[in-house]
């Protein structure tokens, strides 16, 4: 397909015609691709947009003004200010490519969610594209002082994505300048339906990038340990703000390629989910050398395992549903994002205000974003938290974060092991008892709980996935649903306003 394109400011910039090989190949299918313009592949209307995605997609640019055809069949790019990628489509519509972690509005990812799905900010009318089909993303990259964005396109479907007319084969694969993007098979699909995307990077860097020498600075004090990488405490030189600073070494790994997956699918899945109130805020993420370096949101009152197993006081029943609360409504979050967390425990929760019960989950080490129809295999997380299909190695899906809920739940009600096997408890694999795992029930704190938080445990920790509940039906509970209750008013235990504020948010 001849197409391709010249970026430029107010002053010229070097004329970004495609590559050899895609001219020859446009040159040798002249029939294939006319046939294809004709019916509307290289000319088609530009994809609708819900009133939803109206307002958070980044203004697509109006050809006129954008894009202008020259008379040799390409175009001329104008290039904006912050954008980090372009998206081209057959018909010189541009979708301009410009949110970031740090300028991202209420409940946006950082990236592009492309899909059917009507809060999509592209979205494909096509019974063939899923909801949730496609995300693109970036990350920011230091080597020796020099820096990049190296853009990627990350698969959700079950479907797939082709690329230069070829099916992708790995989850997420990077993209450049004059890849031609196909979220239908181009073999299969050949009318106007099927339209073919263009990618574009940037000519000129961007002028807001920043190292994190720049930005932070560090204290040196450790803050704990997350999957692959240390926390560290530093402090923000912009606003004095105290933040955490994962960082992940590549010695942590084996070998090269299994540090840059990792990497790509953290970067993914931090950048996929939106800003929520009970998930910890991550601000920047860098790449620099061979490190990557997470910067987020500081918990200044530790992780729920210091408030509940390792303090004093022991938690009332009415108190832990408002931790709970918290907890379920971010897993809530992800899997509505198609992300499964895969280390849901205590420590991975951390406690941003303790008199208040405000606390945030956090670490997406383990996190991969799955995909419709295709069970998870990788055996992760911890053992203690683990579902029992993880330590049968078999396959599995969301449903194990529910197991891990479960048994964060059970912890926190009696701040003790559900399980009376002393020094064998990483290793156990519950067995069936009816349809529930065998845990303790003889608890003196157990034996206290109500009914409601009994049955919502149970229902959690069935050993068959098929038979345990999901996320929404663990939010619908009633133990959950009864979280303003006479007691929760009296002893003066509320509810986090910023999640009411966002629910309430989210059902207009």
């Amino acid at each position: 397909m001849k197409f391709s394109c010249k970026l430029s400011r107010s002053t010229s910039t070097p004329d970004l015609k495609g590559s050899q090989k895609i001219c020859e190949r446009a040159r040798e299918n002249a029939d294939r691709l006319k046939k294809r313009q004709s019916v509307g592949i290289a000319y088609s209307p530009l994809v609708g947009f819900s009133p939803e995605a109206k307002r958070r997609l980044a203004q697509p640019a109006k050809s006129s003004t954008m894009i202008k055809r020259r008379n040799d069949g390409y175009c001329d790019l104008i290039e904006t200010k912050n954008a980090w990628g372009y998206l081209v489509q057959g018909n010189g519509h541009v979708f301009v490519f410009d949110r970031q972690l740090s300028n991202r509005k209420h409940n946006e990812p950082a990236g592009y969610v492309i899909g059917s799905g009507k809060d999509c900010d592209i979205i494909i009318h096509h019974k063939a594209a899923e909801e949730r089909h496609a995300f693109i993303f970036y990350e920011t990259r230091f080597q020796d002082n020099k820096y990049s964005m190296p853009v990627y396109i990350c698969n959700q479907s079950a479907n797939g994505i082709w690329i230069n007319g070829k099916k992708m084969v790995n989850q997420i694969q990077k993209i450049k300048t004059n890849d031609h993007i196909f979220f239908l098979d181009p073999n299969t699909y050949m009318t106007k339906e099927n339209i073919c995307y263009v990618f574009v990077e940037p000519k000129q860097p961007l002028s807001t990038v920043k190292s994190i020498d720049t930005l932070y600075q560090s204290t040196h004090e450790s803050l704990g340990e997350g999957n692959y990488g240390k926390v560290y405490l530093a402090k923000c030189k912009e606003t004095g703000n105290r933040v955490a600073v994962k960082v992940v070494p590549r010695r942590s790994f084996k070998d090269l390629p299994q540090w840059q997956i990792a990497l790509l699918r953290e970067v993914s899945v931090c950048m996929l989910f939106p800003d929520h109130p009970c998930i910890v805020k991550i601000s920047r993420m860098f790449v620099k050398n061979e490190d990557m370096y997470i910067i987020m949101e500081y918990g200044p009152h530790g992780d729920l395992f210091e408030m509940i197993v390792d303090g004093d006081y022991h938690y009332k029943e009415h108190e832990v549903r408002i931790l709970f609360d918290q907890i379920a409504h971010a897993v809530a979050c992800l899997h509505e994002n198609n992300i499964v967390h895969r280390d849901i425990k205590l420590e991975n929760v951390i406690v941003t205000d303790k008199a208040n019960l405000r606390v945030k989950l956090c670490d997406f080490g383990f996190s991969t974003i799955a995909r419709p129809g295709r069970d998870l295999l990788t055996g992760c997380g911890t053992s203690f938290y683990a579902a029992p299909e993880i330590k049968r190695k078999k396959p599995y899906s969301k449903s194990v974060d529910i197991w891990s809920l479960g048994m964060l739940l059970y912890v926190s009600l009696t701040s003790s092991h559900p399980y009376a096997l002393p020094g064998k408890e990483e290793d156990y694999v519950p067995e069936h008892t009816g349809n529930s795992a065998k845990y303790r029930t003889d608890h003196p704190r157990w034996k206290s709980l109500s009914k409601d938080a009994k049955d919502l445990v149970n229902k959690m920790l069935q050993v068959d996935p098929k038979k345990r509940v999901d996320i929404q039906q663990v939010l619908d509970h009633p133990w959950l649903q009864n979280i303003n209750n006479l007691e929760s008013i009296k002893a003066g235990v509320k509810r986090n306003p910023l999640l009411v504020d966002y629910l309430e948010s989210k059902k207009n």
